[in-house]
């Protein structure tokens, strides 16, 4: 499947503050309303209320929300024309993971896109303050391991500070959490970015083209 991005740093203003088992539908508002704002539509954008009350409860029976965002997919059908997944594949290979990151980045720049990352140990202890290290226990856990993910709106990437890389991103419970309003800062190179979602708008469907 296929995605797109943006690559310079987007503020966008916390109007909602989540149950855990919503996280995936706020990641997938911003980034469905992020692209309708960038190609310049106005048009129908669901909320992270409709994305809930849509999507087929079956697939949301854990409480935790949805377990892949394949099972959005139907309901997106009436609000773009394609919903494009990539899919990080699950592998100790390093160069794998770069090359997957190096993907996101370069179609960061070029349209919104949404993320999944693992929620490994440290992860669940991350008060949002600085910048998110996992350690090396954490990375070695996930080749074996399955965690729980977590849904975030990338809002920068190939960031440097300090010397180390990261991704800038937009988490779904709040402007209150982190020292960014609403916004954390993830290392890059960790493997735990694992799949990311970009929206191909439907022009026609609004009498663009």
């Amino acid at each position: 499947m296929g995605l797109k991005l943006n690559g310079k740093l987007m503020r966008g203003k916390t109007i909602y503050v989540a149950r855990r088992a919503d996280y995936w539908a706020i990641g997938l508002n911003r980034g469905h309303s992020a692209s309708f704002k960038q190609a310049g539509i106005v048009g129908p954008i669901p909320t992270s209320d409709k994305f809930v009350e849509g999507v087929d409860a079956s697939f949301q029976v854990s409480g935790e929300g949805i377990c892949s965002f394949k099972h959005a997919a139907t309901f997106m059908q009436n609000y773009c024309k394609e919903m494009i997944v990539y899919i990080r594949l699950r592998s100790e290979g390093v160069a794998l993971f770069e090359d997957f990151e190096r993907t996101l980045i370069d179609i960061s720049s070029e349209v919104p896109v949404t993320v999944t990352v693992e929620c490994v140990p440290s992860f669940h202890s991350f008060n949002g303050q600085g910048i998110y290290r996992p350690n090396d226990i954490d990375c070695y856990l996930r080749t074996f391991e399955k965690f729980p993910i977590h849904c975030l709106f990338l809002t920068g990437s190939d960031i440097v500070e300090n010397g180390i890389e990261f991704f800038q991103l937009q988490v779904s419970g709040g402007n209150d959490y982190g020292d960014n309003e609403g916004f954390i800062r993830m290392e890059r190179r960790k493997c735990l970015i694992k799949p990311v979602v970009v929206f191909k708008v439907n022009f026609n469907k609004y009498g663009l083209y």
